[in-house]
């Protein structure tokens, strides 16, 4: 350290710098404070885990618990910079890492399968919250807990097989009339109504512009046509129109 930079009340021995007593005493507060948040930290991880195992969680299954504290050696800063006491020094002293998390699942958004994952939970007076699971932001027993964790589960679940399925008749229903009708664009809609929110249908176009739109069925070939469009016909006059109407089949004899 060259003379600028040293510290007046520190002493510069060849083995490197010697606090004075009042920075030993301001570093070893600065670590207790450390060392003792962390271990009170370790202790209330132990309590919520405690009472998770009591509602009936599982380590492994319904959650997981990694929290880890370890040594580590490094520089620090003590003393106060408004007190002009700031210093830095090399410390040993105890972190943390790690906690307690929920063993979930979640929807792949491109796949639709589902996947494991872990979902925060936080603690308060004997209580937990996990905001994935509920549909309110409150605190809540244990075993409460392990009950919305369950639901949830089998809810994403049941989603995910309706999803692949859907995404499999749509997926041949498409393929279908591609291979139908090669010279038509077949594609997936979506459209918004005002009372009935968000729709989905099959939208079978022709080059002329005519097209037809399909409402599909939750089985495959069970589709149901919700709108024709015929652009050579909306073309035509009103008179064209009763030329080709008078021209038809009667009705009882088509069937």
């Amino acid at each position: 350290m060259n003379e600028q930079m040293k510290n007046p009340n520190q002493l510069d021995l060849f083995e490197g710098i010697v606090l004075t007593p009042e920075q030993e005493k301001l570093k070893k507060e600065g670590i207790d404070r450390i060392n003792n948040n962390v271990t009170y930290l370790k202790k209330a991880n132990e309590r919520h885990e405690m009472l998770l195992i009591e509602a009936g969680f599982i380590e492994g299954k319904d959650y997981i618990n990694d929290f880890k504290v370890t040594e580590v050696t490094n520089e620090m800063n003590f003393g106060y910079r408004w007190m002009e006491n700031k210093f830095t020094a090399v410390a040993t002293y105890l972190v943390h890492t790690g906690g307690i998390s929920l063993k979930g699942v979640k929807m792949n958004s491109e796949t639709l399968e589902i996947e494991e994952c872990l979902y925060n939970v936080w603690y308060e007076d004997g209580k937990f919250q996990c905001s994935t699971i509920q549909d309110q932001f409150r605190y809540i027993k244990a075993s409460t807990l392990l009950n919305k964790l369950k639901d949830h589960i089998e809810i994403l679940k049941d989603r995910s097989k309706y999803q692949v399925k859907r995404k499999q008749i749509q997926e041949y229903t498409i393929n279908k009339y591609q291979t139908k009708y090669p010279n038509a664009k077949v594609t997936m809609e979506t459209e918004w109504k005002r009372y009935s929110g968000e729709i989905k249908y099959l939208k079978v176009e022709f080059p002329s512009g005519s097209y037809v739109n399909f409402q599909l069925s939750n089985e495959i070939d069970k589709e149901a046509v919700i709108e024709i469009h015929d652009e050579v016909t909306r073309k035509l006059s009103t008179e064209e129109i009763l030329n080709i109407f008078s021209n038809q089949v009667n009705k009882e004899a088509s069937n």
